[in-house]
């Protein structure tokens, strides 16, 4: 549980995300999101009036996601369901209005079919009319470093997060694998306790895709791509964009 919550401390989304996606469902009665982790969009989107349904497979993360529903007004609080399961694989038993895959979520998956499964999937609690939106981020092969290039044994200073009144300091290590088109980035949190100090370490292995590759499998899914951006304020996307963002029907 101390793992998911200092993701919970460390990972507030990228800038604007969460109006993009706001904004995105208006007008939806109900809201699947695929990956909720500890509900930082499920709460908003609830707020705004939706249905929401979110749906993650680690059980600790569903435990904060609970603690942020029950946060909300009793009214907000029921709009909302957490669900327990695989995004590749899990009927939640209805369809909805929008589904989300927030925040590189599609990253988190091991293989251009689970990816592909998980696209199915979307499409399969889809309504009528109904929209599928992600974001990731973008990646230049060219730019990524070859093994070999990058000292396994550097950690770079991140940031400093509150916990209460305790400061933990953040530290970042970052592992590229171009033959697997992976990344694990290590964290190491130095809490300040006293006179002493205590360090958690927590890694993530995100699987990345081209651009191209991630809209053929959009493609293959069934799915039509409505719009693309390279930003949460709907800017186009270049070779610079940070963000690939996809709204697809």
């Amino acid at each position: 549980m101390e793992s998911a919550r200092l993701y919970r401390l460390l990972h507030r989304g990228s800038e604007g995300d969460a109006s993009f996606y706001i904004d995105a469902c208006r007008g939806a009665g109900s809201v699947l999101e695929l990956g909720c982790g500890f509900g930082r969009l499920l709460a908003p989107l609830a707020q705004d009036g939706m249905q929401v349904t979110g749906v993650d497979r680690d059980e600790a993360m569903l435990k904060l996601a609970a603690e942020t529903v029950a946060d909300l007004s009793p009214e907000d609080a029921g709009r909302v369901a957490l669900l327990e399961g695989d995004m590749t694989r899990f009927d939640a038993g209805k369809k909805f209005d929008r589904v989300l895959i927030p925040f590189n979520g599609l990253y988190c998956l091991s293989s251009d079919e689970a990816v592909l499964s998980c696209f199915k999937t979307a499409k399969a609690h889809l309504a009528e009319n109904g929209r599928l939106l992600f974001d990731v981020y973008t990646v230049d092969p060219e730019d990524e470093p070859n093994p070999g290039e990058e000292d396994e044994d550097a950690v770079e200073y991140l940031t400093t997060i509150l916990d209460g009144d305790r400061e933990i300091d953040v530290r970042e290590r970052d592992v590229w694998d171009p033959q697997a088109s992976t990344v694990e980035v290590t964290y190491l949190f130095t809490f300040r306790e006293g006179g002493a100090a205590r360090q958690v370490r927590q890694t993530i292995v995100h699987r990345y895709m081209t651009p191209e590759t991630t809209l053929q499998l959009l493609d293959q899914a069934g799915f039509r791509v409505m719009a693309k951006y390279g930003g949460f304020t709907r800017e186009e996307p270049d070779r610079d964009s940070v963000h690939l963002i996809v709204e697809a029907g």
